[in-house]
């Protein structure tokens, strides 16, 4: 697989090596030992259709994602607050005085995001989708309908856009969105060959709005008060979460397969 991590930083690598096109992709993975499959967590600077390449993302409710992927790092509940507890509307999210880069050394810190910098806290979804040049710039705050809209249109160019809790569901879409040319194993065995995900998780939608009590410990303090703050801030995000998940459940099952 050809990954282009975000860290460590700084991530001047990236951006001297990041796809501008289709073609482009196609080199990047060529570099990496010829891989088929590119695993892009950094920002979508190509967005689909590409000819023969298949666009796949699982999407999560905003909190919950970061709640569970940056959570075990006690110390991010207090940093990120305050840097969002410090922030203005229209202020540049790029500004290294916004104290984005807390974690110091942390060989693994992806809650310090070197190409958003504060705007991973404001909307990151939406300015994801829109890549770089756009997404990254977009003053804090400023983030709205236009830029959704943007972003659902991206989504709606992808050949599967699957919401977490549905994700035991899709290896049969999964397969029909990349082509025959790939078998993802799905047999007649529950989880195919290759062990795929049976287990449903469902989204705590209550626990989404933060609406759960923080009890006397500090972490918990903590997570509650980034919680309130990032709900107040992720709007466009909340409403993509939504969006997909709406999608998804209304979807018809016909099989919509990369272009050739």
């Amino acid at each position: 697989a050809a990954c282009n991590q975000i860290d460590p930083n700084p991530p001047e690598s990236w951006r001297r090596q990041r796809p501008r096109d289709c073609a482009g992709m196609r080199a990047y993975c060529k570099r990496h030992r010829g891989s088929t499959f590119q695993f892009i967590e950094t920002a979508l600077d190509v967005p689909p259709p590409c000819p023969g390449i298949a666009f796949v993302t699982v999407i999560r409710q905003p909190w919950t994602r970061l709640e569970s992927t940056q959570g075990k790092l006690g110390w991010m509940f207090p940093n990120a607050s305050s840097l969002i507890k410090g922030m203005q509307p229209g202020d540049n999210p790029l500004a290294d005085s916004t104290g984005w880069n807390y974690c110091g050394m942390a060989a693994h810190a992806p809650t310090c995001q070197p190409q958003f910098k504060a705007g991973y806290f404001n909307n990151y979804y939406i300015r994801y989708l829109l890549g770089l040049d756009e997404g990254a710039t977009i003053p804090w705050d400023h983030v709205g309908e236009e830029h959704f809209r943007k972003a659902v249109a991206i989504l709606e160019s992808f050949d599967l856009v699957v919401p977490i809790d549905y994700l035991a569901d899709a290896l049969p879409a999964l397969q029909c969105a990349i082509g025959p040319k790939f078998d993802v194993g799905l047999g007649d065995k529950p989880g195919g060959r290759y062990g795929w995900t049976t287990k449903h998780r469902k989204t705590d939608p209550a626990r989404g709005r933060c609406e759960f009590q923080a009890v006397a410990e500090r972490h918990s303090v903590e997570r509650k008060e980034l919680c309130d703050l990032f709900k107040a801030h992720n709007e466009w995000d909340m409403k993509l979460w939504d969006w997909a998940l709406t999608r998804w459940r209304a979807r018809s099952g016909d099989c919509r397969t990369a272009s050739a």
